[in-house]
Order: structure tokens, then sequence, then C-alpha cells
């Protein structure tokens, strides 16, 4: 009788690569709120009075630089380079035009307003 050679099936190699990049996700994931997190502190304790939007604040990569970029519905609040712990020590002077976004249209506004009773009602009275 010969041995036989135990192989794993080649399903289990499939879904442990599809573990693995789930968990890269996951990651790059909490990565990304941290560095949204640090941003936001470091906007007002520099003096920033305005409440960045979650819809439309991110973190960007363009040309293999990270950006923190901050915004409201008016426009750019502020935007960081990102590089290590100490790149929310001052905001970035120039960058990239191509990672800002476009002006909140009435219906993003109406959904960025929906959870706060005062800005909701603030936004009906000015339509």
């Amino acid at each position: 009788m010969s041995p036989t050679i135990n192989t794993p099936d080649v399903g289990y190699f499939e879904q442990a690569k599809n573990n693995f990049a789930q968990v890269l996700k996951d990651i790059e994931a909490t990565w990304k709120l941290e560095m949204m997190r640090r941003a936001r502190i470091a906007y007002h304790r520099q003096g920033g009075t305005r409440f960045p939007c979650p819809y439309l604040s991110r973190i960007v990569e363009y040309k293999k630089i990270h950006y923190a970029y901050l915004a409201d519905s008016t426009g750019t609040l502020a935007v960081y380079r990102l590089r290590n712990k100490n790149s929310f020590r001052k905001q970035a002077k120039i960058w990239p035009k191509a990672i800002e976004v476009a002006p909140l249209s009435r219906q993003a506004t109406a959904l960025y307003f929906q959870n706060s009773r005062a800005g909701a009602a603030a936004f009906q009275q000015n339509i």
C-alpha cells in the first residue's frame, strides 16, 4: 500500500486568501477612521470653529501621498498631509485640487442637516 499525501483543498486556500484580504480592508478602514479623528482634533485645536461634515471629509491618496481633507457645506476647512504622527501640527498650505469635493447640492445639504433639528429648521427657512 502506497502512502497517500493529504493535500489541502483548493477551496481552503481561496478562503484563507479572502479572509486575509478582508483583514487588510479592516485594518485600512480602522487607520482611516483614526486619521480622520486626529485631523478633526487638530483642526479644532488650531482654532477651527466649524464642524466638518462626515460625508464630505475623507482620507485621500493622491500620487502616493495621503491627505486628510476636512470640508463642510461651504467648502474646504483644512487639509493635512499625512506622513507620521506629527502630521497634524500644521495644515497644508497647498494641496492638489483633485482631492477637493464639489460644492453641496440642495439634496446633499438636506442630508447633511437631517439629523440636526436646528440645522434642519434653518435649512427649511432658506428654501
